[in-house]
């Protein structure tokens, strides 16, 4: 599948990697100031032999404007950004709104993590989540620019870069919330171009209202293969559930399944925040474990059942449970018959 992938055209890529961003975003929030915005200047230090360089950010009409300026102050570039570019009926105080936030939101930064600070400005906005203008610097041209890229960038909500080569679009709320990370490939010549592939992503999944988490789900990509972790979060508040997508998201899926049986019985074992912990015991002879007992919030009991190949001398059992906020927790699995209850202590510690 990757290299079907790879054999698409560059700009059919990058619709089916980010394309999906654009759906279920809210209608933009504007307010009702109606003033220009006034202009800003800034300065952008030079790096690895550039000249350092300054920008004068300003927006007139459906324009966010940009000009850039040599150590002299002379004008070298000019770019230009369409406010607002899918509202052809855009009223006076929706263009006032997004031109001050063009000019006091602009953002310089190293987008593609060259080495080279890169320009970007939004063009839309909403109430939690904005689209950028982006420009990334040539350092052989010397001036900034679009390529396949920076398109992709645009494409994203809430555009942030998060070191180490990825950068995160979101989308929060009000309801079913996401967070997703990519990575910039290509800048060594090892892809045609250079461009953002997935790595991971985070979804909350909650009522239509968005008052009431109803899962997490994470998503990882693995090489050629997609891994999907799913934790129910009916328990949790929207906050809580909030932040652990993020942190699955940002940091990467959760850690390894802690795989516990009848020898750990009576030890006290060490998991970590969304870990998941797997109890599996045989019964010896009648009988059969029944429904676990745990002490606090801090494990959170998820499901029981007996697998399919099953030994002759008594049935298995495999237990599931979720490390669900830091503490301390007793668990205890009774038995219906003979064999002696099982228990553990386990404590949980952030990621």
């Amino acid at each position: 599948m990757a290299k079907v992938f790879e054999m698409l055209p560059p700009k059919t890529r990058a619709f089916l990697l980010l394309g999906w961003v654009a759906i279920c975003l809210p209608q933009p929030v504007f307010s009702q100031d109606t003033a220009a915005s006034k202009p800003r200047e800034l300065k952008i230090p030079g790096t690895d032999g550039q000249p350092s360089l300054s920008v004068r950010i300003w927006a007139e009409g459906q324009q966010g404007l940009v000009a850039v300026r040599d150590e002299k102050g002379t004008e070298v570039q000019k770019l230009v950004c369409r406010l607002l570019p899918d509202a052809a009926d855009a009223t006076v105080e929706e263009l006032a709104a997004v031109r001050k936030q063009f000019v006091t939101h602009f953002v310089i930064a190293d987008l593609d993590f060259d080495g080279h600070l890169d320009l970007a400005g939004i063009r839309e906005f909403g109430a939690k989540w904005a689209r950028y203008c982006v420009w990334l610097y040539d350092p052989k041209q010397h001036r900034y620019g679009k390529d396949f890229l920076a398109e992709q960038m645009e494409l994203l909500t809430n555009l942030k870069p998060l070191g180490d080569g990825q950068i995160s679009g979101s989308h929060m709320g009000p309801a079913n919330s996401w967070l997703a990370v990519y990575r910039v490939v290509g800048s060594d010549g090892s892809w045609p171009v250079r461009q953002l592939v997935p790595v991971r992503s985070c979804l909350v999944e909650s009522t239509p209202d968005g008052e009431k988490p109803t899962a997490i789900v994470i998503t990882q990509v693995e090489g050629e293969q997609t891994v999907v972790h799913r934790q129910d979060a009916e328990k949790m508040d929207v906050k809580s559930a909030l932040d652990q997508c993020s942190l699955g998201a940002l940091k990467g899926t959760t850690p390894e399944v802690l795989s516990l049986n009848r020898t750990n019985d009576g030890e006290r074992v060490m998991a970590r925040v969304a870990q998941t912990i797997v109890v599996t015991l045989q019964t010896i002879g009648g009988g059969q474990y029944g429904e676990p007992k745990v002490s606090s919030s801090s494990v959170r009991f998820e499901s029981s059942s007996f697998p399919a190949m099953q030994n002759p001398g008594g049935p298995t059992q495999i237990y599931r449970f979720i490390a669900a906020e830091e503490g301390e927790a007793k668990l205890e699995i009774p038995h219906s018959g003979s064999n002696p209850p099982f228990k553990l202590t386990i404590q949980v510690t952030a990621p």
